[in-house]
């Protein structure tokens, strides 16, 4: 069994890993104090699209598969 991620598959999880290191992580603290995610985080996540991954593309969504979505909400979750 080949457990090995495909090239688009890792360019996903690159670019969710690179957002969260940049945006999320430089604001981190304010999220600790405020209890709230600054617009510009909900933002820049509503642009990669991460508020769609289980929708259907015809509805507007990116209509991830499993494997997809796992690795998005694995580098969401740094």
């Amino acid at each position: 069994m080949d457990f090995s991620i495909a090239e688009e598959n890792r360019l996903l999880q690159d670019s969710v890993r690179s957002f969260v290191e940049e945006k999320a992580n430089a604001v981190w603290k304010q999220i600790e104090h405020s209890g709230e995610l600054p617009h510009s985080l909900i933002d820049g996540m509503r642009e990669l699209g991460l508020f769609g991954l289980s929708i259907p593309p015809e509805y507007g969504g990116l209509g991830f598969s499993v494997v997809q979505k796992a690795l998005a909400h694995e580098m969401m979750g740094r």
